[in-house]
């Protein structure tokens, strides 16, 4: 499960911040991640977003690490601005890393997010 924000700069940059909670069969973990973003928003409301690597803090060890290779995110933007749905078309794996870029493991994933507009900017 994922919870956070993401903030739409309005150039095609972003950022994001977001807590995770994961269980598997050997017990769980929790984490805390940030990172930039670029998209693009087309004039027919369709949005790509690439999210290049996050940073990652394991809320219980306070180990950090990277996230590579996250596939980009394609969907929708609802008419009124207010709601964009995307999610990965395929699943594709993904490279997790050492805060120094040394490579730890891999998984295979999927992601489908909906977000809501919290704020409009000024």
């Amino acid at each position: 499960m994922v919870n956070g924000t993401r903030t739409f700069n309005g150039n095609g940059t972003g950022t994001m911040n977001a807590n995770s909670l994961a269980v598997s069969s050997n017990g769980g973990s929790s984490n805390t991640f940030y990172g930039d973003f670029t998209y693009q928003l087309n004039s027919d409301l369709t949005i790509t977003i690439w999210g290049g690597t996050s940073t990652s803090t394991n809320t219980q060890t306070q180990q950090v690490g990277l996230l590579a290779n996250v596939p980009e995110l394609r969907g929708r933007v609802s008419e009124d601005l207010s709601t964009i749905v995307v999610m990965h078309y395929e699943p594709q794996v993904e490279e997790i890393q050492t805060a120094s870029g040394v490579t730890t493991g891999y998984r295979i994933c999927t992601r489908g997010r909906t977000l809501t507009r919290l704020q409009r900017a000024q």
